[in-house]
């Protein structure tokens, strides 16, 4: 029925319908108003999010929620809601994909998240993943560059960053983590600087 309206709402061209729908369909209420993610549970099902993930990128495609902000004050307010709509929209999935390891899809969708909420996304991604084999954990290092390009070296260098800040307590509680974050410096040349200076705080 949900999926009726929301086609309902793009042939009428009722974006800003359309994009309520799925704010009330997709996002846990507390992610509602415009600002941080809450990383709640989202009230839709699998098959709704990746539809709903789906059809705010062909709204992108089209222009209606486009990169480009508006010149006017109030334009620019609803281009913002909009923008932060389809970024959650893509959040909740992404996250939902880490749930049900779906790893080789993450970066594909994760490329199309603001820097903001990748960087978030991809800490917790990264963590998540050093449970799993190095052959597994190179083979998501490999599609997140395939995928995200250049932001590559800068996501696994702040996550090394960050495990090290914080893993301060005894060293022996602690080493192995830091140890392995320190892995995601090791699949590329251009890190091996940060791999070894990750290693010698260590």
């Amino acid at each position: 029925q949900m999926q009726r309206q929301l086609q309902a709402l793009l042939v009428l061209r009722d974006y800003d319908g359309l994009l309520a729908c799925l704010r009330d369909w997709i996002l846990h209420p507390s992610d509602h108003e415009v600002g941080e993610f809450s990383f709640a549970e989202p009230p839709a099902p699998p098959t709704a999010m990746r539809f709903a993930a789906h059809l705010v990128l062909f709204l992108r495609f089209l222009g209606i929620v486009g990169s480009d902000s508006p010149s006017s004050d109030d334009a620019s307010n609803e281009f913002g809601e909009r923008q932060d709509l389809v970024n959650k929209v893509l959040q909740v999935y992404v996250i939902h994909l880490m749930d049900t390891e779906q790893h080789d899809l993450i970066p594909v969708y994760a490329a199309h998240l603001r820097d903001t909420s990748l960087d978030l996304t991809y800490m917790i991604f990264l963590d998540e993943m050093m449970k799993y084999s190095l052959v597994e954990q190179q083979k998501a290092y490999a599609l997140a560059c395939k995928y995200l390009g250049g932001s590559v070296p800068r996501l696994v260098c702040k996550y090394a960053r960050k495990v090290m800040e914080e893993a301060r307590g005894p060293v022996e509680e602690n080493a192995e983590h830091r140890a392995q974050a320190c892995l995601w410096l090791c699949y590329e040349e251009s890190l091996f600087h940060s791999a070894l200076s990750h290693s010698v705080s260590l």
